[in-house]
Formats: structure tokens, sequence, C-alpha cells
């Protein structure tokens, strides 16, 4: 009977805690492993910055894959994409959103139309940022300074510059589309350095993705002083994921001028022509809100 008894197959059954743990271990070892991936991808070095002629083929056929989805996801459209040059230098300047996807799915628009990748100038501090850096770099991305716009818009390409830049991106939702250029007039002075055209761009959308509670620049700058990193912010939208939002891009006509490059030292002639392009800007942010309101209405009217 014993023998039997000893012969009978017991069903496994495992125990509870040793599989919460397995469990938390096997995340814990994801986490790692994810962690070490980041930090190998990055690998910035000083300077990395000012490289002209570095771009990530790999990476591009990466962000092209999920391209399609991206594009569905924010119903993204683009007018006035002929008003882009085929060929030559530009100055494309446009608003600034807190999550730039608008300025990507605008340079691929670019790309696809009519075979440019326009360079975009960034902030100092994103080279500051392991692993977000890298994908700026991946992306051709470079440092906003008058060496490396320079030297871009000699080679004969397009330069994309949002000038209200993280102050802009970063602004509470009661601001919404109000661009903070007062005081941005760099890309006007590199613009009449390099007699280049300037392109205006408005995105209508990019303040909707997340709804921001905070001004988080004023904030950190209580709390940090002026050269604070990134700002305390709030944003709001699907947990981590940006509000699907339709995203517009208006892209106006080229403003083109009859300055020299000397000009770019005198401060009425860079006023004056700030004042053009703010003006185009805010035409182009006004028309692309009253036709979003009145497709709005429509809908509403023809739904009910």
């Amino acid at each position: 009977m014993m023998d039997e008894q000893l012969k009978k197959p017991v069903p496994y059954a495992p125990r509870q805690s040793g599989g919460s743990k397995q469990a938390v271990e096997l995340l814990l070892k994801l986490i790692s492993r994810l962690w070490m991936a980041a930090i190998r991808y990055d690998q910035y070095s000083p300077g990395d910055e000012f490289r002209l002629d570095y771009r990530n083929k790999s990476f591009f056929s990466l962000v092209e894959t999920f391209l399609p989805l991206i594009r569905g996801y924010f119903r993204y459209e683009v007018i006035g994409l002929e008003n882009v040059p085929p060929r030559g230098r530009a100055v494309l300047v446009g608003n600034h959103g807190i999550l730039p996807v608008d300025a990507l799915l605008l340079h691929y628009a670019i790309k696809e139309s009519l075979g440019r990748w326009p360079r975009g100038l960034t902030d100092r501090r994103i080279f500051r940022i392991p692993f977000l850096r890298q994908i700026f770099m991946d992306l051709g991305i470079v440092l906003a300074h008058p060496e490396t716009g320079q030297a871009l818009l000699e080679r004969e390409e397009i330069v994309t510059i949002m000038p209200g830049g993280s102050r802009e991106a970063f602004k509470p939702s009661r601001e919404r589309y109000r661009l903070m250029w007062k005081r941005r007039k760099g890309f006007v002075r590199l613009a009449i350095q390099t007699g280049s055209p300037i392109i205006p761009a408005v995105c209508i959308g990019n303040d909707d993705l997340y709804h921001v509670f905070l001004d988080g620049y004023e904030l950190s700058e209580r709390i940090y002083g002026k050269d604070v990193l990134l700002p305390i912010s709030l944003p709001i939208g699907l947990g981590p994921l940006p509000l699907p939002a339709k995203l517009t891009h208006y892209v106006g006509k080229p403003i083109r001028f009859r300055y020299r490059p000397e000009d770019a030292e005198d401060p009425k002639k860079v006023d004056r022509l700030h004042r053009r392009v703010v003006r185009a800007m805010q035409e182009l942010l006004q028309r692309g809100l009253e036709e979003r309101e009145a497709l709005a209405r429509d809908t509403n009217e023809n739904g009910e």
C-alpha cells in the first residue's frame, strides 16, 4: 500500500511566492537591458552637435516603418506645400508645440514631394539629455548656432527653426497658439546674412496634443534660476501618449527681401523683417483656426 502511494504521480503546482519573485526578477532584468541598450545607443561626444553630415540611415528606416501609423493617428495634412522651393536655400520657421512630431511629419512631406530633407536647428539643452540628443542627431538635427545655420544655408539646404523654442513649446494651454517670438530675432539675422527667403509654416493641432496646466519655465526659473534644463510642467494626454488631435500644416509663400548681408547688423531692418514674418505667421494661424472651427461647425450640423 505504501509503495503504491509513493508511485502515484503528484501534480505540479508552483508556489505563488516563488512565481511573484521570478516575475519581479524578469521585469528588473528587462528594465536593466533596456537601460543598457539606451546607454549604448547614445553615442554622443562633445562637439557632435556641430556635425553637419551626420544622419543615421537605420534610424530613418525605423521611423519610416511607423510613419503611416503616425500620420493616421494625427490625420496629418499639409496645405501650401508648393510654397517650399524645390531647390536652393531657405529658412523654414514654425510654431513650437510640446511634442515636435509635426515638424517630423512636415519634413517627411517635403522629402517625399521634393526629395529634400530639411535640417532642423535645436536648443543647446537637448544635447545635455542622453538618448534624446542621439535621436535628434540621427535625424540630422544640429545645434541652433549662427555657425551651423550659415554653413547649412551656404550648402543650399532648407533649415528649420522654431524661434519660440522650448519656452513656447511648454507654455500653458491657456496660451495656445501664442507666438513667443518678441526677442527671438536670430533667425532673421541668419536669413539676411545668407540671403535666404523665409518660409512661414504653422501647425494647427500641435498645441492640442496635451493639456498643459503650468507655465513650466516661469516656475522652474523661480526655483533653479535662468539656466534650467527642463521646465516643471504637467502635460496631460492619453497617459504618456498625445491626444489624437488632427495636425494640419499651413505653409505660406516665401518672404523675400532686398537686404545685403551687412544689414543683419542693422536693428531697424532686422525688426522690420521680423514684423513681416510674425504678421505672416499670425495670418496663417488665424486662417487655420478659423478653417478648423468652420469644419467642426459643419460636422456638428451635418451630424444633427
